[in-house]
């Protein structure tokens, strides 16, 4: 045996438990192989012989411990760690499932993938990855989850310890983050420091996650990596040693050396490592290691040899616990040596093929050889057999012939996965969702029931799922208990979703059972009827769904009917148009199955007799009042034979013939042949008349006289028309079914089907199918009424001129137009003469004395017997004839006398008057011979009639008949062609031809476009219109042009026009010819329009433009989306103005949006856009915004100023945050797509409180930058800096650079407010807590006040947040220390000047106020006023009583007490009423004293105040001798002081919204007003009431500086001021009336409500009412009856009459005014009789108000006004009163009587319901009268109604009982719905 060398030696002891040492492992280095064998030959057993075989004892365990670990790997084998190659099998939303070795799978989660910066949608089928195993899941450990982080498979590599470890051509794992110009970056998952390149040589994209191999590697930690891309390089293995077994991966390539043969397989030597091939992987399709072996134990006859030199890949490492080495196999397959996906394609799943087994292993499977393909296939274990029975050991030797079926795929080991099970190779056994199509039905077995459907098994292998939707034809709650896990079922396959191997069905009875299934939008046809069901349902319509995702749109028309389907219900409907120009394929459907096809009609040729347009045999078996009924059958146009089946038809009057006069007469006819009467008795009839002409097909199931509210059933006919124009065009092929038929431009023949006061309606084909034609467009001359100039059933000739495919309508025209269709021409002229044989002419024209009948042209003598004035009565062989004036010569008219004998001709006879019409033209009395077939005649007109026009021909001499399509007169002869030469001769319908000039002009005429044009070209072209902001313009030939406003002038920088110009304003109002204009082109097209190709030229008129030839500049301004960048300055035209932007357009199809801020810096621009910019206007705009995918354009009309700081702009407050002074105060958006953030210290130049409240969302204001992003960070992007906010100010000494007040000032650093020396300061409090209060004093100054800093005494920090909350203004405060080195800045709130009051200038006794500061369990904290001193309050001295706690004072509450305790700075109070006495009996010493201790002048000024009172009362009371009134309370300082009482409110009050005030108020105040000016006061007083003056003039002062008045207006000044401001807003107005009210100023009140109602504008309605019914409210609580009467008068005028009366009414309700309320009530129903709102309020207060009677009266009143539409609403709130205040007997008889007349109405069912349970359950009664309630139920239960309605009924029934009943009455109403569900299934 070889002896090792040297790395092998190393490499096996690091799986050895017991290691060699070094020395031995180095001395067996230099020993080789001939020298061991001279040794064995010698036989020495000297040490170095014993040494030797122990050598080759060990060795050979060691080969026998190797060759056993050359086995199949299985899932027990895989631990946490193991890395292998794995091949992606599939792909889907949440996971990624691998192919691993030995037919194993692994999954790979989603955040697997994207936790690195994987993408899922990057990975396909075959994909090679390399993999970690994380573990394995389930019960039997058999689910293997893997990871294909690169992080975790190349762990170990590149670390600190392994600095060298990625060698050249090594394979390892990367993800693509993303792709640059040369190469991709790669995340490789190492340390930070390495980053991966890979060449754009190879294949991939970003987010994939790949193997590569390292090329290179620098010291900056820079990889450079190739793929797999077939290069030499990619296959070259790893040269160098592997030291370190973490530097070991799957997927390395490695050069190997065979060291022994094993009966697996083999074991090999690769770097310096030990590792095992198993035989699948070798790459042989035959085992060869089972033949004989050689004393050596090699196989003789194997072709690897020992030392043969291999060349494979790293396949999988598994980790062992040491000291035994991992196990590493290695794979020779070449499709993953050469790392190339596996070639699977050539067998599909559910092939079935015949394979040789080449190997079998117990317990795994066997190898197979596929003969077809010579493939590899691997069978499992499992899959050998069926279930129930054992593998036959005979069907598994080698050489074994069998067929197979494929399963799936092994990606990784290129294999097919097989079965040879018998139930899996029966035809109908499924082993794949792809062996299935959509629409293929299918039976299975119900696995699994779930609430939202049932799952189908319908094989082993496929499973679907069907929806609960999909169960039943109408959806159910649930699933139907037939369907319960184990019961079959049909289904049918509605979508098959392959990458996720899911299946969706459906188990529809109407689709299951359905003959044809759509699975493609593109087979569907027009007029096939197809089943489906409402899988969507939108405001514009419903979605219907087929199969394999087809699916049409119902329009929301169809589903407004009663009868449309529900969400889910299946639904048969009809194609009634197929749009096949989209990629989708548009389908539009419809729920009327008329004219409908099945798929199966559609196929055959001859689909029925009765389809539409076809030509029918008729015979006529009834008489109906509006037609006659027939029985007909197809006939065959070209034979002209009748054939086929037959079927009842129905002929209109009308349609009888074209001649409505002809149709009359013959309907006569066939009445007196055939039985009249109904139609509905016509199937009876047993009579035929013959009818010989032909009939065309309109429409079918057509149902004269249709009503909608038919009782009985009405009888349906297929409507047939005799109008032999319309047979005609049907058999030419011009009957026109489907709007997408017709051709605008197109004349057809046609009938009015009914006559508007629009116009009328026509028809040129189908009955169904009908244009309008306007009245203006039925003459030449003004036509007022359409009934004058058409009747319903005429033939007509239809110009169609606009057709709307998906309106399904078109517009006609009926004026007579000259026409050179001569096929029209041919078929009106022929349906002319059949229709005048049909009037038989030589029966109805009298005879002459011979016998002859006097025909048309016939000449004979007449008597003149009248001259008149439009011509001359004669007679005629005692006839009566006349000549009308323009059938003679006006000089016969002026020699012509009663009595004299003329010689005329026949024009016409009208048989039911008797009057013949002639002529006296000579030319007609001379023979110039007889007019032939096909002769060009020369006509002019002689009578014109409804059906008909007579024209006459002077040579040859001849009457002539003509369509009625011509026009009325003319003068000159035209020239037509004669149709028929037999009497009654007819023509073609002549016209008159227009004037042919020359249209173009002087424009040149271009025949070769492509030739002659290119980009650049001048053009010379006619403007034909104006078109939105285009002009349109032609040449010739079939030329066509069109140029934008933006391309017809300059334009310069944005913000550079002064006067925008409006180009399209040069070329006037749009003409037929409205001027030549000279361009260039920039853009040319081809298109094909109606079989004609036409040149589309874009141009250009800029004069920039049109001397230039380059053609880079006219593609430079050809504006596209792809060319539109972010900066570019582009011309922009005006398309439309709104409120708050502009809608621009840069180019055809191509606008953007102008955002208010951007379209200007004026801000009184921005505020009146409208009177500032006009459409068409052309400006120069900056590109802000472009997102070409979502069509999204932002422009700006502004200067591209950079965005410094200093910069003065307009922005709109976007938001406001009241209570943040250390965050932005308020947002603003700014010009530019930028944003602003306010600090709360730069909104306003003065310290104001509240400063948002002054400001207002949505406003626009100035504002001036105050920094930007880019000016802290200029290297960051563009995108980047738009991101970020800048910081701007609102302050208007900024905006305007004035200069701030001293007292104002901003200091935004320590040393700018060290140098303004200033010691006192101003700010915003931005946060405070347990470490203090930090003030704002400007945006980047902020102050600190501790906690000692914030008074005398220490304060408590739980209460430090409640005192100084964000955003409080604190003024005055001091300056302490300023820290120019840490920019700090430190403050108090302490008073250093002495002003305040100190512990020391109290004494027990003293009475004080203050507000609560903190409330605790043991007592109160109050902050004394005008000091920093906070005294304690105990519980015990609160309150004589213990009825009031602490807890009932809140931290800010104003006090009163008595100092009790002074020790040291702390001060003890007591606030009982006991200790409060007697503080009025003190002395003005005491009061002085006092005053010099405490400084407290407003005390002893209000304690002086109150003995000059008491002294003057008593005096008064001396005088008069009255007996000493009480004492009247304190005037309370503060109203909101608790405990001193506030005045009772009067019994009248003013009430409105949210405002209650006293009617009457105390004239107290005034009293002791005019008390206190009687007396005199000394020096003192007046000194004391001067400075109390002064204190209210400053306090006042300062409200009105921090804006109190606006939101606590207290005075006459405040309101006026407030309404300077808000002076719309209807709330302050009324505040205003009650401030007069309270003050018992009713005359001024009413004032303030006269100057609301006239200031209040129109605009604003809804304030505008609430101040005139504040007005109305006012005059009826407090005014006479004579001033609310003449307010309600004037109310009424200016607003909604019906509002004030029913606001009427509730005042007067709210005043106890009954009377006076029903006086309102019956004024409002008057005057509103169709309100239902008026009535049901009327009802409603005489029902609350106890007077039923009178409500019972008022409904029939009601009712009879009302709509029949409002009464189930008006009666059902009147049955609802009656249960509640009324009889409930009543109210019962009343929903009765209503729900007989609308049985359906589930609401009102549902107000019954409710009504009876109310009034039969408690608390209404004590017992419940549940047997009522139930018959109620039941009857609804036996109803027939839709099934959505059936189910609100079983599901309040059920409601009920699951409240009220139990489980057997509910188990009723379950059973009663289940026998409803069958009984329509």
């Amino acid at each position: 045996m070889v002896k090792r060398r040297a790395e092998e030696e190393e490499a096996f002891e690091r799986s050895q438990k017991k290691t060699r040492r070094s020395d031995e492992a180095e001395q067996g280095e230099n020993e080789d192989e001939p020298k061991v064998k001279k040794v064995k030959e010698k036989g020495t057993k000297g040490a170095k012989g014993k040494k030797a075989e122990h050598v080759d004892a060990e060795e050979g365990q060691m080969e026998e411990e190797i060759s056993s670990r050359v086995r199949r790997l299985g899932a027990a084998h895989l631990c946490e760690g193991s890395l292998m190659i794995g091949a992606v099998r599939d792909v889907t939303e949440e996971e990624l499932t691998l192919n691993l070795p030995y037919n194993l799978l692994a999954y790979v989660q989603r955040s697997e993938v994207e936790s690195c910066g994987g993408k899922m949608g990057c990975f396909e089928s075959g994909d090679l990855v390399s993999a970690v195993i994380l573990g394995a899941l389930g019960a039997k450990k058999t689910r293997l989850e893997a990871s294909l982080r690169p992080s975790l498979v190349n762990a170990g590599l590149a670390t600190s310890t392994t600095k060298h470890g990625l060698k050249k051509h090594m394979w390892i794992s990367a993800v693509v983050l993303e792709e640059e110009e040369h190469v991709f970056k790669l995340d490789l998952g190492l340390a930070p420091h390495f980053t991966g390149v890979l060449s754009k040589a190879t294949e991939t994209k970003v987010g994939k996650i790949l193997m590569v191999m390292v090329q290179t590697v620098n010291s900056n930690g820079l990889v450079t990596c190739s793929g797999s891309n077939g290069s030499n390089s990619s296959s070259s293995p790893l040269k160098s040693e592997v030291t370190d077994l973490s530097l070991l991966k799957p997927g390395l390539l490695v050069s190997a050396r065979v060291r022994s043969v094993a009966e697996e397989g083999l074991v090999v030597n690769f770097c310096g490592l030990t590792g095992v091939i198993h035989k699948h992987h070798l790459g042989v399709e035959k085992d060869e290691s089972k033949e004989s072996k050689d004393e050596d134990g090699d196989a003789k006859d194997s072709p690897f040899v020992k030392n043969q030199q291999l060349l494979g890949r790293v396949l999988a490492v598994l980790p062992a616990a040491p000291p035994i080495p991992p196990i590493v196999q290695l794979t020779l397959l070449p499709h993953l040596v050469e790392w190339l996906p596996a070639d699977l394609e050539k067998q599909a799943v559910g092939d079935r093929l015949e394979g040789e087994i080449l190997d079998f292993q117990r317990k795994y499977g066997c190898r197979v050889r596929c003969k077809t393909e010579g493939m590899i296939g691997f069978c499992p274990m499992s899959k050998l057999a069926d279930q129930d029975q054992d593998v036959a050991a005979a069907s598994v030797v080698d050489g074994q012939v069998a067929q197979y079926r494929v399963l799936s795929y092994n990606f990784l080991e290129n294999t097919l996965v097989l079965t040879r099970r018998p139930a899996d190779l029966l035809e109908n056994t499924l082993v794949s969702v792809t062996e299935l199509v959509p629409g293929q039905l299918v039976t299975g077995t119900v696995s699994k029931v779930a609430d939202h459907g049932i799952h189908v098994k319908l094989s082993s292998y496929v499973t679907g799922h069907v929806h609960l939707r999909q169960l039943t034809d109408v959806p159910l709650a649930s699933v139907p208990k037939r369907l319960s896990v184990g019961s079959k079922v049909k289904c049918r396959v509605l979508h098959v979703h392959q990458a996720r191997r899911q299946l969706t069905l459906t188990a529809k009875k109407s689709l299951v059972q359905s003959d044809f299934q759509l699975t493609s939008n593109s087979s569907a046809m027009l007029n096939m009827v197809l089943i489906g069901y409402v899988s969507s349902i939108h405001d514009y319509g419903a979605m219907v769904s087929f199969y394999g995702g087809a699916r049409g749109l119902i329009p929301k028309k169809d589903m407004e009917a009663e009868e449309a389907p529900a969400l889910g219900m299946a639904v048969k409907c009809r194609v009634v148009n197929v749009d096949r120009k989209t990629s989708t394929c548009r389908i539009l459907l419809s729920l009327n199955l008329e004219n409908g096809l099945s798929a199966a009609d559609m196929e055959v040729k001859d689909v029925s007799v009765a389809r539409t347009g076809s030509v029918v045999k008729v015979k006529a078996i009834h008489a109906g009042p509006d037609g006659i009924v027939v029985k007909f059958g197809e006939m065959d146009v070209r034979e002209g034979t009748g054939g086929g089946s037959g079927g009842l038809g129905y002929i209109p009057i009308p349609h009888l013939s074209d001649d409505l006069d002809v149709a009359k007469s013959k309907y006569r006819k066939i009445s007196a042949e055939v039985p009249c009467g109904e139609l509905s008795q016509a199937a009876l009839s047993s009579s035929t008349f013959k009818l010989h002409e032909r009939g065309v097909v309109l429409a079918r199931g057509h149902i004269p006289g249709y009503t909608k509210d038919a009782v009985e059933k009405q009888a349906a006919f297929v409507l047939i028309s005799l109008k032999q124009s319309l047979v005609l065009a049907s058999q030419a092929g011009s009957f026109v079914n489907q709007v997408a038929d017709l051709q605008e431009g197109r004349f057809y023949s046609g009938y009015v089907k009914e006559v508007r006061d629009f116009g009328a309606l026509i028809c040129v084909g189908s009955w169904r199918l009908a244009g309008v034609a306007h009245k203006f467009e039925l003459a030449n001359r003004f036509v007022e009424d359409a009934g004058s100039v058409v009747s319903a059933g005429q033939s007509v000739r239809a110009l169609v001129k606009n057709v709307d495919t998906q309106k399904h309508r078109f517009e006609a025209d009926l004026r007579p137009t000259a026409v050179t269709d001569k096929t029209l021409l041919e078929r009106e002229a022929e349906a002319l003469r059949l229709s005048l044989t049909e009037r038989n002419l030589e029966e109805i024209f009298p005879k002459g004395k011979s016998g002859k009948t006097l025909l048309p042209g016939s000449m004979v003598h007449a008597e003149v017997t009248k001259i008149e004035a439009y011509g001359l009565v004669l007679s005629v062989k005692g006839i009566t004839a006349v000549a009308l004036k323009e059938n003679m010569p006006m000089k016969e008219l002026k020699g012509m006398t009663v009595g004299k004998s003329l010689r005329c001709t026949i024009l016409d006879f009208n048989a039911e008057t008797g009057i013949l019409d002639v002529s006296l033209q000579p030319e007609l009395l001379e023979k110039h011979g007889k007019p032939q077939k096909g002769m060009e005649l020369s006509v002019l007109p002689a009578l014109s009639k409804k059906s008909y026009v007579i024209c006459w021909s002077p040579k040859p001499a001849a009457v002539l008949f003509a369509p009625p399509y011509t026009p009325s007169t003319w003068k000159v002869p035209l020239k037509t062609l004669l149709h028929s030469a037999e009497s009654p001769m007819v023509i073609f319908c002549p016209c008159q031809p227009k004037d042919k000039k020359d249209r173009w002009g002087a424009i040149p005429r271009i025949s070769r476009p492509e030739e002659e044009l290119q980009i650049g070209s001048p053009v010379k072209m006619r403007v034909r219109s104006i078109r939105g902001l285009q002009v349109l313009c032609a040449a010739p030939v079939n030329l066509q042009g069109h140029v934008h406003a933006t391309q017809l002038v300059d334009v310069g920088e944005p913000g550079s026009e002064c006067h925008p110009a409006m180009p399209l304003q040069n070329f006037g109002r749009p003409t037929k010819d409205a001027g030549i204009i000279e361009a260039r082109i920039l853009r040319m097209k081809q298109r094909s329009q109606k079989k004609v190709k036409i040149w589309h030229l874009e141009l250009t008129c800029r004069p920039s433009l049109q001397l230039k030839d380059n053609i880079d500049s006219y593609e430079k301004a050809l504006i596209r989306w792809s060319t539109l960048k972010p900066g570019m300055v582009v011309a922009a035209a005006v398309l439309s103005v709104q409120k708050k932007l502009l809608w621009m357009e840069v180019a055809p199809g191509i606008r953007g949006r102008v955002g208010v801020l951007d379209c200007s810096a004026d801000l009184a621009v921005l505020q009146s856009l409208s009177e500032h910019f006009q459409v068409g206007q052309v400006l120069s705009a900056r590109v802000l915004h472009v997102k070409s995918s979502q069509k999204e354009l932002d422009l700006s009309l502004l200067p591209s100023e950079s965005e410094e700081s200093g910069r003065i702009c307009v922005g709109r407050l976007n938001k406001l945050n009241e209570t943040n002074a250390s965050a932005a105060s308020a947002t603003v958006q700014l010009p530019g797509r930028r944003w602003g953030s306010v600090h709360m210290t730069e909104l306003f130049d003065v310290w104001a409180k509240q400063p948002t409240n002054r400001l207002k969302v949505g406003s626009l204001v100035p504002v001036k930058l105050l920094s930007t992003p880019d000016d802290s960070e200029p290297n960051e992007s563009k995108k980047s800096l738009q991101s970020k906010r800048c910081e701007v100010s609102l302050r208007w000494s900024q905006v305007q650079g004035t200069k701030e007040a001293e007292e104002e000032q901003r200091f935004f650093s320590v040393k700018e407010l060290k140098e303004s020396g200033a010691k006192k300061v101003s700010g915003y409090v931005s946060s405070s807590g347990p470490f203090g209060v930090f003030v704002a004093l400007s945006r980047t100054l902020t102050g600190r006040i501790k906690l000692k800093a914030l008074s005398e005494t220490h304060v408590m920090k739980e209460a430090v947040a409640k005192l100084y909350p964000p955003g409080l203004l604190l003024r005055d405060i001091t300056v302490v220390e300023l820290n120019e080195e840490t920019d700090q800045v430190e403050l108090s709130l302490r008073d250093s000047t002495g002003n305040t009051l100190t512990a020391e200038q109290l004494s027990v006794g003293d009475i004080v106020s203050g507000k609560v500061k903190a409330v605790e369990s043991f007592g109160l904290f109050v902050r004394l006023e005008n000091s920093t001193i906070d005294a304690f309050v105990h519980k015990s001295e609160i309150s004589d009583s213990a009825s009031t706690a602490v807890t009932s004072y809140k931290v800010g509450t104003k006090v009163a007490g008595k100092i009790v305790k002074i020790d040291g700075h702390k001060v003890g109070l007591t606030i009982k009423p006991s200790e409060m006495e007697g503080v009025e009996d003190a002395s003005d010493s005491d009061l002085q004293e006092f005053l010099t201790k405490s400084g407290t002048k407003r005390k002893v000024e209000k304690v002086e105040k109150q003995k000059q009172l008491k002294k003057a009362k008593k005096t008064r009371n001396a005088k008069q001798s009255e007996p000493e009134e009480p004492e009247e309370p304190e005037e309370p300082e503060e109203p909101e002081e608790p405990w001193k009482p506030l005045p009772k409110a009067s019994s009248a009050a003013f009430e409105f919204a949210d405002f209650k005030v006293d009617a009457a108020s105390s004239s107290d105040a005034s009293e002791h007003e005019e008390d206190g000016k009687d007396l005199k006061l000394s020096k003192r007083q007046k000194k004391a009431q001067r400075k109390e003056e002064q204190i209210d003039l400053q306090k006042r002062e300062a409200e009105n500086a921090d804006g109190q008045w606006e939101y606590n207006p207290r005075s006459v000044e405040d309101f006026e001021r407030l309404l300077l401001t808000k002076g719309d807003t209807s709330v302050v107005w009324i505040r205003y009336m009650a401030f007069h009210l309270k003050m018992s100023d009713l005359e001024k009140a009413r004032q303030v409500a006269e100057r609301a109602v006239k200031h209040v504008g129109f605009s604003e309605s809804k304030e505008r009412f609430n101040v005139w019914v504040a007005y109305l409210n006012l005059e009826c609580t407090f005014g006479t009856e004579k001033t609310s009467e003449a307010v309600i008068q004037r109310a009424t005028r200016h607003n909604d009459a019906k509002q004030v009366y029913m606001q009427l009414a509730r005042i007067h309700e709210r005043n106890k005014k009954t009377h006076l309320a029903v006086k309102a009530y019956e004024t409002c129903t008057r005057k509103f009789p169709q309100s239902k709102k008026v009535w049901i309020a009327f009802l409603t207060f005489l029902y609350q108000n106890g007077d039923s009677e009178g409500a019972r009266k008022v409904l029939p009143k009601g009712l009879s006004a009302l709509p029949r539409r409002k009464h189930p609403l008006v009666v059902s709130r009147a049955a609802i009163l009656e249960y509640q205040n009324g009889s409930p007997d009543r109210g019962r008889s009343i929903l009765e009587g209503l729900l007989d007349s609308y049985p359906k109405r589930t609401d009102l069912w549902s107000v019954y319901f409710d009504a009876q349970i109310k009034a039969l359950t408690p608390p209404k009664v004590p017992v419940p009268d549940f047997k009522e309630i139930r018959s109620l139920f039941r009857r609804c239960s036996v109803m027939s109604l839709k099934a959505t309605k059936m189910r609100f009924f079983f599901k309040r029934w059920l409601d009920f009982e699951t409240k009220w009943g139990d489980e057997q009455s509910q188990e009723e109403v379950r059973q009663k719905a289940r026998d409803y569900v069958e009984s329509q299934a």
